[in-house]
């Protein structure tokens, strides 16, 4: 499997059972597509699997959760986030979308045990410790930030001189026991 970051929230994930394009923006692939947020779908008209609501579903072998949690203070808006989990070459990847609220203890059990953690780190309406802090908690072996404005980031997570990668080739054995944060750069 390959993971790339094609600039803004754009991730694309290249598998043996087909790719996902994450937050694809001016894209006429005919891929599936994941949206994270509220209303971004551009491509409604076009004979793609697109998913952007929660629930569950499956594609070409390939399984994915959607997870609601608030995109901004649930107290504000009803608006949300999906996270996504998918289930693809016996990997677990978690998107996180556009958190804009510490994810509760119900959403941290939804999402379980993932993996690879995939995030644009300016994307997020948390605080800087805040998506640290979930960071930390999700406890993913493998951390993919896309390489846009996230200095502060990388200083709260002890950051000191990062790997900086184009794309990232990755297999279920390939992945060590320790966590390793990777800056995807377009």
């Amino acid at each position: 499997m390959e993971i790339r970051w094609q600039g803004k929230s754009f991730f694309e994930v290249s598998s043996a059972y087909g790719n996902i394009l994450i937050n694809p923006s001016d894209n006429n692939s005919e891929e599936t597509q994941l949206f994270s947020g509220f209303n971004l779908n551009p491509h409604k008209d076009k004979k793609v699997n697109i998913i952007d609501s929660p629930g569950e579903y499956e594609i070409k072998g390939i399984a994915i959760r959607g997870i609601p949690s608030p995109l901004t203070e649930p107290s504000l808006s009803r608006d949300i986030n999906v996270i996504y989990v998918i289930d693809i070459e016996n990997i677990r990847l978690g998107v996180l979308g556009y958190p804009g609220h510490e994810l509760s203890a119900q959403v941290m059990q939804q999402i379980g045990k993932i993996d690879i953690l995939i995030l644009d780190g300016s994307s997020s309406s948390l605080e800087i410790n805040e998506l640290a802090s979930m960071i930390r908690s999700l406890e993913s072996k493998l951390v993919l930030i896309s390489n846009n404005n996230v200095s502060k980031l990388l200083v709260e997570l002890g950051i000191k001189e990062p790997t900086i990668e184009k794309k990232i080739s990755i297999t279920k054995s390939s992945i060590s026991e320790e966590q390793k944060i990777i800056l995807l750069e377009n």
